[in-house]
């Protein structure tokens, strides 16, 4: 399959991240492969403008999309999907605002999900400048037994390496696909949630991810939701935990609920303070409470 950059389209959620979408767009449009459409999904309703001057010396195409709420990271990240799906591309490159592309990042990508073995790619994380040290260098691990979900740091053992999920922050995948496993939980709304979407994916498509020995971007992380101890993410952390367990546990949900307890809670208590495990702890109990209503409720609390 030979993918032209007018059948890709990134999609960018932004909440309040300012300045570090029009960073990230900028990226894009100066790489190897420049998206032939980008899409913006404004949760905060802001009006910003996100157009920039590079943007009017390319053909690509700019789709701002104002919610009339903050819907939240997974329900934007489908909203800007199906605006993408109806301008018929192929791909879907989802961006996060905090992500800087690297000039050959995008077209590593696409270029390698030319492979139609493939659904979906992405490649390691630098943080802190292409010249620095990574900051995810390695490969995604998930295990079944606990819920454990995390990244080595070190190097990638070979130029592919089929992966269970991939890092949220800058990823490619197929459109088709993407739309198959009906794409992110929006229950989610905030953390974890790409994590249940490349499961789900896995298990639909089995070792079709894969993540390339390539840097394709720098990532600062933490623009829209502060530190890790502020209640939102603290808050979501815990909250899709259990959301994650009741999708793909199984039979192995009294270890996942065991490390939540053991592990989880108590490292949140040494790391972050006792009210921060409390607050974790709390959340246990929000799953029935809708995404929109707990980040309200949570970034008040910070």
């Amino acid at each position: 399959m030979s993918v032209g950059e007018h059948s890709v389209a990134a999609v960018l959620v932004d909440y309040r991240a300012g300045e570090s979408v029009r960073i990230a767009i900028d990226s894009l449009l100066t790489g190897s492969l420049v998206p032939g459409h980008i899409v913006v999904v404004d949760n905060a309703q802001a009006g910003y403008d996100y157009r920039t001057e590079r943007l009017a010396e390319t053909s690509t195409e700019l789709h701002v999309v104002e919610p009339e709420q903050n819907l939240g990271f997974a329900e934007g990240c489908n909203v800007g999907a199906r605006v993408a799906r109806k301008l018929g591309v192929e791909l879907l490159a989802f961006v996060n605002p905090d992500v800087i592309v690297a000039p050959t990042g995008l077209g590593s990508l696409v270029q390698f999900l030319g492979d139609s073995r493939w659904t979906a790619v992405a490649g390691v994380l630098r943080h802190g400048g292409f010249d620095g040290q990574p900051f995810l260098g390695g490969r995604t691990r998930f295990s079944k037994r606990t819920g454990k979900v995390w990244q080595e740091h070190d190097p990638l053992p070979a130029p592919t390496v089929v992966v269970p999920y991939l890092h949220g922050a800058f990823f490619v995948v197929s459109a088709s696909e993407f739309f198959e496993v009906q794409g992110m939980d929006e229950n989610f709304f905030l953390y974890r949630e790409e994590v249940d979407f490349f499961l789900r994916l896995d298990r639909r498509f089995p070792r079709s991810i894969a993540m390339i020995d390539k840097v394709v971007a720098e990532h600062s992380g933490g623009v829209t939701t502060g530190s890790v101890a502020s209640p939102l993410r603290v808050g979501f952390m815990s909250r899709n935990y259990q959301l994650l367990r009741r999708a793909h546990a199984g039979y192995w949900s009294p270890l996942w609920y065991l490390r939540w307890v053991s592990v989880e809670t108590l490292g949140i208590a040494m790391s972050k303070g006792l009210a921060a495990a409390i607050h974790h702890v709390r959340a246990f109990h929000s799953q029935s409470v809708s995404g929109v209503e707990l980040a309200h409720r949570w970034s008040a609390a910070r």
